[in-house]
């Protein structure tokens, strides 16, 4: 079995885990706020934040795993590396939710979409390096 398969089962596990409680909490705001958030757009912000964060969070978890304070470790090693993923998701969602037009929110969403394939790449890669024995 390759090892990249193993990365991308464990990355697919975490991002199920991570949309369904995202889209919960979505639902529980909208119903707490009275103000719809289940649009296309949002959704899609949602998803692609989603993504780059459990990509990186897999790769830099798999690193922290053999390390003795890992539960600490893990969120000082994880926060630099996704912050660009976090920053354009927050820029493009509050964009939308404030009704700013598209040419507003949607260089952050191109912006997040690159980021989330060159970290999606980047781990491909280096999964290999990192869970070598």
């Amino acid at each position: 079995m390759q090892r990249s398969a193993l990365f991308y089962g464990k990355m697919l596990a975490n991002l199920l885990f991570t949309l369904v409680i995202a889209l919960l909490l979505v639902g529980l705001l909208s119903f707490l706020f009275n103000f719809n958030l289940l649009r296309w757009q949002l959704l899609l912000i949602l998803l692609l934040g989603c993504i780059g964060f459990t990509s990186t969070g897999t790769l830099i978890a798999s690193m922290s795993v053999n390390f003795r304070a890992r539960e600490t470790l893990l969120p000082i090693l994880l926060l630099p590396v996704v912050l660009p993923v976090v920053l354009s998701a927050v820029r493009a969602s509050t964009a939308f939710l404030t009704d700013l037009g598209t040419e507003e929110w949607l260089p952050w969403v191109q912006i997040l979409a690159i980021v989330d394939l060159v970290f999606l790449t980047a781990t491909f890669f280096l999964f290999d390096f990192v869970v070598e024995e």
